[in-house]
């Protein structure tokens, strides 16, 4: 968990709402100084204890990071969607091994205190303007679709990390033309993960996708990014994932629309767009590093595919800890 501090310096600081510790009287210094990397945000920080309030929820003793620095490494859509970092892995995930400074996250704090009655939460993310919602012990069901929830079991039992096992993807055209299609190996996973705007795929699989979008897609010289004109959305191809139900029988497919995979942002680079805000609608398809590539020296992403916020914002999510178990509904219109 981290949140930028009124001290906060730095780019991304400005555009944050901000945490006064001195404000606070359950607030205690820890005193430790830390580097921060959490997907583009690069800082500087504090380590903190406070108390931590969700809901009816009071989780104390929370460590966390008051960020004293915060901005980014690289053109960052997704960046401006969030203030804060809650932490909802229950251990350490791929992405902490790589960072010394890992705190345990509120949500392991709510397991080891036994705070709820089931230690589940699910998950509506506010993308594309529209309300979000995260409720703890169990689902929303103004957000979800009645009879449409379906559960899959997370991989391999003794998970650390939020994923499930991924049969096939495809990309498809209006009229129902087959345009891409991949089945993997039984050892692929989907891991799902909020933090990342994307979805990546594996290298061959993304770039075939991005090659049967390429009369759409413009390479936006300040960003870099992957971008298409926001009103012909609506005319591309679906992305579809099959997921093994938990039950044994048959399959769960995710339709995306681009409206799903495609994402507005407010993008910024300093340094190549002479500080301007961009608004952008940016293909947010990406390919996973191959085996030997910097980051997947030792084939850790192999087998390997991320499902963030494309994929997520337009489902209720279910995370049940207790019973290794992800589910997906629909979300209500």
């Amino acid at each position: 968990m981290f949140v930028p501090s009124i001290e906060c310096g730095g780019h991304r600081c400005s555009e944050k709402e901000k945490y006064n510790s001195s404000a606070s009287s359950s607030y205690v210094e820890d005193g430790e100084r830390v580097q921060k990397y959490y997907q583009t945000v690069s800082g500087y920080g504090i380590v903190g204890n406070e108390t931590l309030h969700l809901g009816s929820l009071e989780i104390q003793d929370q460590q966390f990071i008051e960020m004293k620095v915060y901005g980014t490494i690289w053109p960052d859509p997704g960046v401006e969607l969030f203030d804060s970092v809650l932490g909802l892995a229950y251990t350490t995930t791929r992405m902490d091994n790589w960072d010394p400074n890992y705190l345990d996250s509120p949500f392991r704090q709510i397991v080891r205190h036994g705070l709820l009655d089931r230690n589940m939460f699910s998950l509506s993310l506010a993308t594309n303007g529209g309300e979000g919602d995260l409720t703890f012990g169990g689902v929303n069901e103004d957000f979800l679709e009645e009879g449409t929830l379906t559960s899959h079991k997370m991989v391999p039992d003794n998970a650390t990390d939020w994923q499930i096992k991924v049969s096939s993807a495809r990309l498809q055209a209006p009229d129902g033309t087959v345009l891409e299609e991949e089945t993997y190996n039984n050892k692929t996973v989907a891991w799902l993960h909020s933090a990342y705007p994307g979805i990546f795929l594996p290298h061959k699989q993304a770039i075939h996708i991005l090659q049967h979008l390429q009369k759409d897609i413009t390479y936006d010289k300040c960003t870099h990014l992957p971008t298409i004109p926001c009103d012909s959305r609506s005319l591309l191809p679906t992305l579809e994932f099959s997921f093994p139900n938990a039950d044994g029988e048959g399959e769960q497919i995710i339709q995306l629309t681009g409206e799903d995979y495609v994402m507005q942002f407010i993008v910024q680079n300093e340094s190549l767009c002479d500080g301007k805000k961009i608004d952008k609608c940016v293909v947010m398809v990406d390919m996973m590093p191959d085996a030997g590539d910097p980051g997947n020296q030792h084939g850790e992403f192999d087998d390997m595919i991320v499902l963030g916020q494309a994929m997520m914002g337009s489902l209720v999510g279910v995370f049940d800890w207790d019973e290794k178990m992800i589910s997906f509904g629909k979300r209500k219109k």
